[in-house]
């Protein structure tokens, strides 16, 4: 069963964006760490992780919310392309704790990589330094050149 919130709007600047009167529906309250909501317009599902919980879910208003995939591998970062492809980011690979991923117009796939990990409190040296990545997707079998 889902809760409805109707929001107090503090600032007039945000009422301009969604308007005065709108209700806030609580979708699912069993993630530990739930973040990076991806929306498809497409398929009119939202996808988002629960990043301690190693689990990604699917919410549509016919089915609900149900488990997309498990394990996630702690993934922490969604964002469909403009093929309703969805780009996921995740840890325990060569990377640091990848992380923020967002799908510019011309298919660059951007990314954070932060120095922390998900694994445990101590994950020794990062494999780099902190920084910002792209992926440029040149051909069409996905193969990838990365920057």
């Amino acid at each position: 069963m889902s809760k409805k919130f109707i929001p107090q709007i503090s600032d007039p600047r945000f009422a301009e964006l969604v308007g005065n009167t709108f209700e806030i529906e609580e979708l699912f309250d069993k993630a530990i760490w739930a973040e990076s909501p991806a929306w498809s317009k497409a398929q009119q599902a939202l996808y988002f992780s629960d990043v301690k919980g190693c689990t990604m879910y699917r919410w549509t208003a016919e089915t609900g919310t149900q488990i997309f995939r498990q394990p996630s591998h702690f993934s922490n970062g969604n964002a469909f392309d403009a093929n309703d492809n969805l780009i996921t980011c995740e840890h325990g690979n060569r990377l640091n704790s990848p992380n923020d991923v967002a799908v510019k117009s011309d298919g660059t796939i951007w990314f954070t990589d932060p120095p922390y990990g998900i694994l445990s409190d101590n994950e020794g040296k990062p494999f780099r330094p902190t920084s910002g990545y792209f992926f440029e997707i040149f051909y069409k079998n996905g193969r990838t050149s990365s920057s």
